[in-house]
């Protein structure tokens, strides 16, 4: 809970308020606190989603010869996603290509909620944030009740010295505001990070030379994509923030003027 106070008075979320007698802080909300509590989901609008999504899954169970009850349904969910956090991070993870992960072996209720989170990513996708937002809630759970915080705080005292950090592709998109709000800023916050605790930052310029192509070919991609309608690509993203093809085009040098890596990146940002 620490850590959240800590990040949300950082973001002038709250503003120390004094301590109660029992000696525990006392916060209270700023405008810019109050401004973003607003724009949270109530209890009722997410137990909706929830059972909406559940609902959903037994459906597909049905049509798998399986009949169970939406509460059966809601224990074999949260049993799945603790039992193979690691699996589903790495499986809805935007950095990591399908391709790269093993093929998992999944048998009974496990391989048709697999096969159920396989669908929705392509044909419910209200739905699969659902499910994205549970297994990323399981990681914040996990470190609010932890058998050991202090573990987790004496991460925070460490000192680093002489680490490198080599940047991918997609990260420095981010980092460059290319993506969607949700992964530029998180970017920006662990590129902070980075810098605060005097991390070496680099990049390969074969990295380099992918930004550089991956650009260069918006061109052929540039009339798929509406500006009003959100698709999650790189192309539709620079489509909706208003680039054009000759935008685009002006990254096309880089590589060639900048032939040092760690040179090009800090000319890129």
């Amino acid at each position: 809970m620490g850590v959240i106070l800590t990040r949300a008075e950082r973001r002038n979320c709250i503003r120390h308020w004094g301590e109660k007698p029992s000696g525990t802080t006392k916060y209270r909300l700023t405008e810019v606190g109050l401004s973003y509590s607003i724009k949270l989901e109530s209890s009722k609008d997410v137990d909706r989603r929830i059972n909406a999504l559940l609902e959903s899954i037994r459906e597909f169970f049905e049509r798998k010869g399986v009949f169970l009850s939406s509460d059966e349904i809601r224990g074999l969910l949260q049993y799945f996603l603790h039992k193979n956090i690691d699996f589903l991070i790495e499986r809805m993870s935007p950095s990591i290509e399908l391709s790269e992960l093993a093929p998992p072996k999944f048998k009974g209720s496990d391989r048709y909620l697999l096969e159920y989170i396989e669908s929705a990513e392509q044909l419910e996708p209200v739905n699969y944030r659902i499910l994205e937002d549970m297994v990323f809630g399981l990681i914040v759970s996990v470190l609010l009740y932890a058998d050991d915080p202090e573990e987790i705080t004496k991460i925070r005292a460490t000192k680093f010295s002489h680490c490198q950090v080599f940047l991918d592709t997609k990260f420095i998109f981010s980092l460059l505001g290319l993506h969607t709000k949700e992964f530029n800023e998180p970017a920006k916050e662990l590129l902070d990070l980075l810098r605060k605790h005097d991390f070496d930052l680099k990049v390969f310029g074969f990295t380099v030379d992918e930004i550089c192509r991956v650009l260069n070919s918006y061109h052929k991609g540039y009339h798929r994509y509406p500006t009003n309608i959100r698709v999650n690509t790189l192309y539709s993203s620079l489509k909706v923030k208003g680039w054009s093809k000759t935008d685009a085009r002006g990254f096309k040098s880089i590589s060639r003027a900048k032939p040092n890596a760690t040179y090009a990146l800090r000319y890129l940002l």
